[in-house]
């Protein structure tokens, strides 16, 4: 397998007010997705870029992993669910009467 790496000139990016690098992996094919991006992306911004970028060519994730912590990842999930139309009822567990 032979593996194909951009060469990103910064000077060119940060001109255009990117600062940072998203890089989203396929755990399956192993295949990267590298996307210039800045360090104000929220959640919304990044389901933007998931919708874009990542679902319409590769449907939804079975798995999401983030290293932004869980209210970034809480707050994608909700922002996902809202731009697609699924509405959330989170509820608590009801025990069983004894």
């Amino acid at each position: 397998m032979r593996a194909y790496l951009h060469r990103f000139d910064w000077r060119t990016l940060e001109s255009q007010g990117f600062n940072t690098i998203l890089v989203i992996i396929d755990h399956f094919s192993k295949m990267i997705i590298v996307i210039p991006t800045n360090t104000e992306l929220t959640a919304m911004g990044m389901v933007q870029i998931y919708q874009d970028r990542v679902w319409s060519k590769h449907g939804l994730p079975q798995k999401i992993i983030s290293d932004q912590g869980p209210q970034f990842a809480t707050q994608f999930m909700k922002d996902l669910n809202k731009l697609i139309g699924i509405t959330s009822n989170l509820s608590t567990t009801l025990s069983s009467p004894n």
